[in-house]
């Protein structure tokens, strides 16, 4: 029954592809020249070309695939190039799809905003299915995770940028996020993997509650004297801040509340347990491992801001702070058991650092003297309560 299913969603991946090629191929033809109001403008030939070749190579590597197991160089950069590039030439296909007939019939787009996200997010299943077959070992299925995050950044920009009256680009983000969770979930099931219980909220047995306020208080205090804090030197500390809170729409504040949660689900759940999984066959300390890379990993991702116009000190002092803050959060949710507690702190650090407040934060600018001892401090603490939670995880096994 399971082989069967898989066959289906096989198929339907290069159903999916096959169809996208055709419709890629007609616009790139014909192209159609939509007013303002429409969905999407076709006025970058080479990109959409990319995009054709991109679907066309779904095709392929699903084809050889069928025929050989065997992961060849050419093959993991094939797989590469086709996770990066399908979910956005599937998009692309989406809304050319929904052009045709609006062009034809003088339809209005306003009304197509949901079906063009729900279309993309399902189309999406198929593309992670075959992709989750094909990655066996443990730097495979990583990468896979890596990348699939990446490309869904890639198309939700996309998705953002159309004309979609009805819709705003935080309730497309808001729906893109839950999506992104979904299939996130789905796949570490179909390794094997249990989902976080999200309703549980009792302390594992060993979590020492006096322990757990001290933790929580201190990385408070950090996240407030970013938000908060003026000074500029230790001078300054203790009389120079603001405590000004920003008008910020609902959804906005929703929008960042499932970005945190998107960055916990990838990194504290689906990358931290595959890497506990493996270095407990290979290692004494698998714990402690698994939370290093797993924050290393975060604070990396984190060094895409550059790309944003950050200054490169800016950005190298804010991969190193992820890194050390991964540690923290993987640290309390193993420690506790409670995934909630990791999103919940991450969180107030999204919401108090720049949306909530404009505070002095480090990523604002190139970061002085004073904030790099001040949060050198903070550091000191947080890798403090690592040790001590990691001991504490390691002697419970």
């Amino acid at each position: 029954m399971a082989s069967n299913e898989n066959w289906k969603l096989s198929l339907t991946f290069i159903f999916q592809c096959l169809l996208a090629s055709v419709v890629l191929g007609i616009g790139i033809w014909t192209k159609p020249s939509p007013s303002d109001n429409l969905v999407v403008r076709i006025d970058n030939k080479v990109l959409f070309i990319i995009f054709l070749i991109a679907s066309l190579l779904g095709v392929f590597l699903e084809l050889l695939a069928k025929k050989t197991k065997q992961h060849h160089f050419v093959n993991g950069v094939g797989n590469a190039i086709e996770l990066l590039l399908l979910p956005s030439a599937f998009l692309a296909a989406i809304n050319l799809l929904c052009l045709f007939p609006m062009v034809r019939f003088q339809l209005s787009s306003e009304l197509l905003g949901y079906p063009v996200i729900i279309l993309f997010i399902a189309a999406l299943f198929p593309l992670t299915f075959v992709h989750v077959q094909r990655a066996q070992s443990l730097g495979q299925r990583i990468l896979l995770l890596i990348l699939f995050n990446i490309a869904f950044d890639v198309a939700s920009i996309q998705l953002g940028l159309l004309s979609v009256k009805l819709l705003s680009n935080t309730i497309i983000e808001i729906i893109s996020n839950v999506g992104f969770i979904l299939i996130i979930g789905w796949v570490m099931s179909w390794w094997g993997f249990k989902i976080p219980e999200l309703l549980k909220f009792r302390l594992n047995a060993n979590a020492r509650i006096v322990v757990l306020i001290g933790a929580l208080s201190f990385w408070m205090i950090a996240i407030g004297t970013s938000a908060f804090s003026r000074a500029d030197s230790w001078i300054r500390f203790l009389n120079d801040w603001s405590f000004k809170i920003q008008s910020v729409p609902v959804t906005v504040i929703i929008a960042t509340i499932t970005g945190s949660f998107i960055e916990e689900w990838l990194f504290r759940y689906a990358i931290l347990w595959q890497l506990v999984k493996h270095y407990r066959q290979i290692s004494k300390n698998p714990i402690l491992i698994s939370v290093v890379i797993s924050s290393i990993l975060f604070g990396v991702a984190h060094s895409t801001n550059v790309s944003n116009g950050q200054a490169i000190q800016s950005t190298i002092f804010q991969v190193i702070m992820a890194i050390v803050v991964g540690v923290f959060l993987a640290s309390i949710y193993l420690y506790t058991g409670v995934f909630w507690f990791s999103v919940i702190l991450h969180s107030a650090a999204d919401l108090l650092s720049g949306l909530l407040v404009k505070g002095a934060s480090f990523t604002a600018g190139i970061p002085d003297f004073f904030h790099v001892e001040l949060y050198g401090l903070y550091y000191c603490y947080f890798v403090g309560n690592f040790i001590l939670f990691i001991n504490q995880e390691e002697k419970n096994r």
